[in-house]
């Protein structure tokens, strides 16, 4: 391994769930202050572009993140290539179509869903469950009352074609598999407590 991918294992695995929750919460929270202020399409470009940049330097941490112990093979966990698949497909069609532009704000408030992942650095499994617990209330308490509203703003829309109307079903879908992670993980936790 060169010295360069020696200190990028480094950084990555010390810092990748840091760097992730710094992320979610700076896009959390300028997406609240975007809707609550109604500045949703002056502030929905830029922030397509940062999600991207995102995304591009989640691969590469994780790549540095691989290289730990000399591993070579590039994996990355299948909840990320979804969720970043999913972001790079939202943020290209919106680009491309230029419209319901709130969404990219609305996306990014869903990425406090990520707040909490410097958590998962401690060794701590009250910790680690905390971490999930509060990823579970995101999603129940944040993201799946916004993409109902958005479903029921789609479907009564005589505009929507039928594309628009059934791609919506695909950010609910990811929540839906996020929270079966998220429970199955809980119960892996409390089973180790238990064996503790």
């Amino acid at each position: 391994m060169s010295s360069n991918e020696n200190a990028l294992s480094i950084f990555a695995t010390k810092y990748f769930d840091v760097f992730h929750s710094v992320t979610a919460s700076a896009l959390g929270v300028w997406g609240l202050q975007a809707t609550i202020s109604r500045n949703e399409d002056a502030v929905a470009i830029p922030m397509i572009y940062v999600n991207i940049a995102v995304c591009v330097v989640d691969v590469v941490l994780l790549r540095g993140r691989n290289l730990k112990n000399g591993r070579q093979i590039f994996r990355i966990p299948i909840d990320w290539v979804v969720h970043h698949g999913f972001v790079l497909l939202c943020a290209g069609l919106l680009l491309s179509v230029r419209r319901g532009m709130y969404l990219a704000v609305w996306g990014s408030i869903a990425e406090l869903y990520g707040a909490m992942s410097f958590l998962q650095q401690n060794q701590s499994l009250t910790i680690h469950k905390m971490a999930y617990m509060y990823k579970l209330l995101v999603l129940i308490g944040i993201r799946f009352p916004m993409w109902a509203y958005v479903l029921k703003r789609v479907f009564t829309n005589p505009e929507a074609n039928t594309i628009c109307r059934y791609g919506t079903f695909m950010a609910p879908a990811l929540d839906t598999y996020f929270t079966i992670l998220c429970i199955k993980r809980l119960r892996r936790l409390q089973k180790a407590v238990k064996v503790d």
